[in-house]
């Protein structure tokens, strides 16, 4: 019976009604449809003259809709304010800086700075190399990711998406976190950030991997929900 409710859960969604209560609302449907079903076999009906009928009582698609729709503290946040899609890709560079501030915690620990001899430990060396790459390859993708879920999910219009996408693919491409831990001789460490020159393979890994999927769900997905 889910079938019977495919196109007022797009509708809904692309309505710019939050998830969360489109599922809701369409599970409290079923069930009530079920009920009604339920008792309308009780009555003598087949089970698919109950489901029809069941179904007519329940409304037509338009006031299911509109039930909903009609509510604007059910709007998702990102309907109320695509642009603000653009928002979240300065969270790579939040999350590297936050991830910076950790291992600089652990640095000092360590003894890192001017004429240091710290004894550091092969596990704080991994540590260093792990957070690099997450901050320098890893970071920007996944928040990519994060923004196209959010925009599949709720059924955006293209342009804010693609646009905060690209940003962030150029954001990534930028943002560069250099450690260099002291040497046994007593050579400073040092940690630095840094948002320079572009690396244009980079730029173009980064927009494959985070730009891509979200066009190609644009172009071959999204057309089969109606």
């Amino acid at each position: 019976m889910s079938p019977l409710f495919d196109p007022l859960r797009e509708r809904l969604l692309r309505a710019g009604i939050a998830p969360r209560y489109v599922h809701r609302y369409v599970t409290e449907l079923k069930e009530h449809l079920e009920d009604l079903t339920d008792a309308l076999m009780e009555e003598g009906a087949s089970r698919s003259e109950a489901e029809a009928r069941a179904y007519a009582r329940l409304g037509d698609e338009d006031d299911l809709a509109q039930a909903m729709i009609g509510r604007n503290d059910l709007r998702s946040w990102s309907a109320r304010a695509p642009w603000a899609t653009l928002a979240l890709a300065p969270l790579t560079l939040a999350i590297g800086v936050a991830a910076c501030a950790l291992l600089l915690i652990g640095a000092r620990e360590y003894g890192v700075g001017p004429g240091s001899h710290p004894h550091i430990p092969a596990w704080f060396v991994g540590l260093v190399d792990a957070v690099e790459t997450l901050s320098n390859f890893i970071l920007p993708i996944l928040c990519g990711w994060g923004i196209a879920v959010i925009a599949m999910r709720q059924r955006l219009q293209s342009v804010w998406p693609a646009v905060a996408l690209a940003f962030v693919a150029l954001l990534g491409s930028g943002l560069q976190l250099d450690v260099a831990l002291p040497s046994a001789s007593g050579d400073a460490g040092s940690l630095m950030v840094s948002f320079g020159t572009f690396s244009n393979p980079r730029l173009v890994l980064n927009l494959l991997l985070i730009l891509s999927p979200y066009l190609v769900w644009r172009k071959w997905v999204m057309p089969t929900y109606g």
